[in-house]
């Protein structure tokens, strides 16, 4: 390579670029905001408080976009605290909105590397033009080692200390930590400076943990060893590593006052709703809270700068100050193989002598989502890549890197087809393994480390939420696989692809396996592959969601771009110390898979060397069928008449009923549609979303808007969802049915099914989208039959309600149809502009009305 390095910066910048334009048009990332609150306005805006449906974290000051009603608008995070999150928003959006969409701003962070990257020649061009170039991909000799091999001697980790970029490949379970935290002591035993970095806030913890540990507890002063940012691990939160903690030791007047307004911050929420006196001065614990913090924050920032070893995200030293202006003789990269090849160069020029680059080229890729030629080459190819290292070693030859070759986190059986898949047989199972029989011997399933669970018997969908994917009844299922193991006291991962089913898992096991509101993450803990990765625990159940309604599986799963999908099978598959159970519909994946794919050579290798389980028989007495925990229940029917029971029981008297009713499931049994018509009387408000309303009895009828649904599914007001109750007798569909009850996981169900059929009225009537517009409001002129409009090839076409009966010809849906829809449910563009139907060769579209200059539009068939 002979460019200059502002030429590559320039080429960053470039891809920085598209990668920023891409997720602005995409508009962030979506939560779900509950029961907001108004608490009050200063000279620059208004205050709000609102609960959230899943646990998550954003840093103070986040920037952050709005949408509640048919209002946006933008503002900042003032504070997080588990699922209640308080914003201060430019505009005001009511009094008590009941729900908004939070959109967190992440190109802020792309932003702010290409400043940092504008800075390099200021830091040091020498350092990141190195990392830059190839390795040698001919040597001959491999310095394959254990982490003790490094140190043949106390002076010389030979290896790792020729040139001033060094690489070390870790596989999993090899210890990549171990020998992080050794070359840390390392360094800081010759009196350097060392900052330690990686993607993943987990992954900071375990290397800062481990690096005090091996010093000794008494062996450092306070400060020298510092965690700098959010923490994770309970063990971090709770040590004086971390620099808010050292900030609160150092000032304890300031932490008292803390919990002191705390408390009172508590009690002042419980009467939100009873006193507006309570809001005026909530909003002044609030701001007082917020100097007091910005307080700690710039103590921590003090702290941060002094200490010898810091240890932080490479989000926050790309946006923090006192990590990227201070100067560190070594910089040590962890989780290489995840980082953008520009963030590898920022954390280059941070090194003055020394930068050592460590990772896993095997496992998990950086994501990048624009497709741009400058994000393909420069966001979505590792640093592996780029000097050549992985060509090198597909091509048979040993290029100048240190290999850690003795795996001591897995079971033999597990690491045996990570071997065979991914590493060539270059693996060797330390003696630690042999303790890892334990784990595989415990229940569910004692005996067999690998196991493949067969769903393909029960009736289990796949839906979609946007671009993502879920699947309730597999959620289930891995909640009650987790409970045996959590109950012998065993760690349990539970993995998905897909954020969807993370959000569903994690809500789950927060509300059946917490302590009080905090999840016990050293018992279950839920999240994708891609979070989870440098974790792991004793039992991991991977649920892998697809089944039909979906065509195929998803692109995550089958990619062969980058060695997409291996990557995420390898890292899946490591996290396992013990025990691994795939969650599997085998009838949906087998004709979908091609047979040299990564997935296909899963379900081979647990054919051949693990257990293949049926789960209709699995169910059969092996597992439990009810889970209790302090926030929600879950309970699991395998036959009709106890679940038909135990659903009546649940809507008499019930205030709120809300049915989906497929077309596959026939018509409503009399018993039924009789309890359902009594609720009714009683004054219950129901809706009903039936693949064919015709079916329904009469009295049901007004209630009910086509819309063909997967399963069976019952919310009873928002406290209680049935899957797959109330279930034909005639056999129409599965038998197996689950019970949830528990506010905040109801929500969430409710909300992936988008079964709130109230949030759209107009003039009393309900409109749950185009369709329901439609049926409600036009009549066939030929028969008065409802009229109905159904996707085709061409966009939606409308048509009767009584087709084949009917001789109205389909035709495509008019123009002012959609405008009338759009305007009377007032759907905006995400800057609140006012839409209008356009025709186009593929039927109409929904355009923003300031077009040209805003780009949005939305396809009819999308509106549905």
């Amino acid at each position: 390579m002979t460019k200059p390095i502002d030429q590559y910066i320039e080429e960053f910048c470039l891809a920085l670029d598209d990668e920023i334009c891409f997720q602005q048009e995409q508009g962030g990332r979506p939560c779900r905001l509950l029961e907001g609150a108004l608490l009050g306005r200063d000279e620059k805006g208004y205050y709000y408080l609102f609960l959230s449906e899943t646990e998550f974290f954003l840093p103070d000051s986040t920037p952050v976009r709005v949408t509640g009603g048919n209002r946006e608008t933008r503002g900042e995070v003032v504070s997080v605290h588990g699922f209640e999150i308080t914003l201060h928003l430019a505009d005001n959006i009511g009094e008590t909105p009941e729900q908004a969409q939070l959109f967190s701003e992440p190109w802020h962070l792309l932003q702010a590397l290409k400043e940092r990257l504008q800075e390099v020649e200021v830091r040091n061009t020498e350092m990141a033009w190195e990392v830059l170039q190839p390795v040698d991909g001919m040597k001959k000799e491999f310095f394959s080692r254990t982490p003790e091999d490094l140190w043949e001697t106390e002076e010389a980790p030979a290896p790792v200390m020729d040139g001033a970029v060094s690489f070390i490949w870790g596989p999993p379970g090899t210890g990549k930590t171990e020998t992080l935290a050794r070359l840390a002591v390392f360094f800081y035993m010759k009196k350097m400076r060392v900052l330690v970095l990686a993607h993943a806030n987990v992954a900071v913890d375990e290397a800062m943990l481990r690096i005090a540990g091996r010093l000794g507890k008494d062996s450092f002063p306070a400060g020298d060893i510092v965690r700098y940012g959010y923490a994770r691990l309970p063990a971090t939160r709770s040590s004086l590593l971390l620099a808010s903690n050292l900030a609160a030791f150092r000032y304890p007047e300031g932490l008292s006052l803390r919990k002191s307004l705390e408390t009172e911050r508590s009690r002042l929420i419980a009467r939100i709703s009873t006193d507006k006196k309570v809001r005026q001065r909530l909003q002044e614990v609030e701001a007082d809270l917020k100097q007091l913090r910005m307080h700690f924050k710039n103590a921590e920032m003090e702290i941060a700068q002094e200490a010898s070893v810091l240890g932080c995200t490479l989000s926050r030293a790309v946006t923090d100050g006192a990590v990227h202006d201070s100067c560190y003789d070594v910089v040590l990269l962890d989780e290489a193989s995840m980082v953008y090849i520009p963030q590898a160069v920022f954390a280059a020029s941070l090194a003055r002598r020394k930068l050592i680059i460590i990772g896993d080229f095997r496992q998990l890729a950086p994501v990048a989502m624009a497709s741009t030629e400058p994000a393909q080459r420069w966001l979505k190819k590792d640093i592996f890549a780029l000097n050549g290292i992985i060509e090198a070693v597909e091509n048979g030859f040993n290029p100048g890197l240190v290999m850690l070759y003795t795996q001591r986190r897995m079971h033999p059986a597990i690491s045996g087809y990570v071997n065979q898949a991914f590493y060539a047989g270059l693996l060797r199972d330390g003696p630690q393994t042999a303790q890892r029989r334990h784990i595989a011997d415990a229940a569910p399933l004692p005996g067999h480390p690998l196991v493949l669970v067969d769903v393909s018997t029960l009736p289990v969908f796949c839906l979609k939420e946007g671009n993502s994917r879920f699947n309730i009844l597999t959620a289930a299922l891995s909640l009650f696989l987790a409970a045996p193991a959590a109950g012998e006291g065993l760690s349990v991962g539970l993995l998905t692809p897909y954020t969807a089913q993370a959000r569903l898992l994690y809500t789950l096991s927060a509300d059946i396996f917490s302590r009080g509101s905090v999840l016990n993450e050293n018992g279950v803990f839920a999240a994708t592959v891609h979070r989870f990765q440098g974790a792991e625990k004793d039992l991991i159940v991977l649920d892998l969601v697809d089944a039909f309604w979906q065509r195929a599986p998803g692109g995550i799963l089958t990619s062969r771009k980058n060695n997409a999908a291996e990557r995420f099978i390898n890292v899946a598959v490591t996290r396992a110390r013990g025990k691994l159970i795939v969650l599997a519909h085998r009838r949906f994946f087998d004709g979908r898979l091609s047979g040299n794919s990564a997935l296909a050579g899963l379900f081979n290798y647990i054919e051949r060397n693990g257990l293949v389980v049926d789960a209709g028989r699995l169910l059969d007495g092996q597992l439990p069928e009810q889970q209790k925990g302090p926030k929600a229940s879950l309970h699991r029917f395998d036959s009709f008449w106890p679940a038909y029971e135990a659903w009546q029981e649940d809507i008499t008297g019930a205030a709120e009923i809300q049915l989906d009713w497929p077309h596959r499931a026939g018509t409503l049994d009399q018993a039924t549609a009789a309890a359902l018509i009594k609720a009714l009387k009683k004054g219950a408000a129901i809706s009903i979303r039936a693949g064919r309303p015709d079916l329904l009895p009469k009295q049901l009828q007004p209630w009910a808007v086509i819309k063909n649904m997967a399963y069976p599914c019952t919310a009873i007001g928002r406290n209680i969802f049935w899957y797959g109750c109330p279930c034909p007798a005639d056999g129409r569909a599965g038998q197996t049915s689950v019970r949830l009850a528990g506010e905040r996981t109801v929500r969430l169900c409710m909300s992936l099914l988008r079964m709130d059929l109230r949030e759209h009225k107009h003039n009393g009537k309900i409109y749950t989208g185009l369709q329901s517009y439609v049926e409600i409001n036009y009549r066939c002129p030929l028969c008065q039959k409802p009229l109905t409009v159904r996707p085709g090839y061409r966009g939606v076409f409308w048509g009767c309600t009584n087709y084949r009966s009917c001789d109205f010809s389909p035709t495509g849906l008019p123009g002012e149809v959609l405008d009338e829809y759009l305007a009377v449910t007032g759907i905006t563009c995400p800057r609140g502009h006012l839409l209008k139907a356009f025709p186009t060769y593929r039927g109409l579209i929904a355009r923003c009305t300031h077009h040209p200059a805003c780009g949005y539009t939305i396809t009819d068939k999308e509106l549905l």
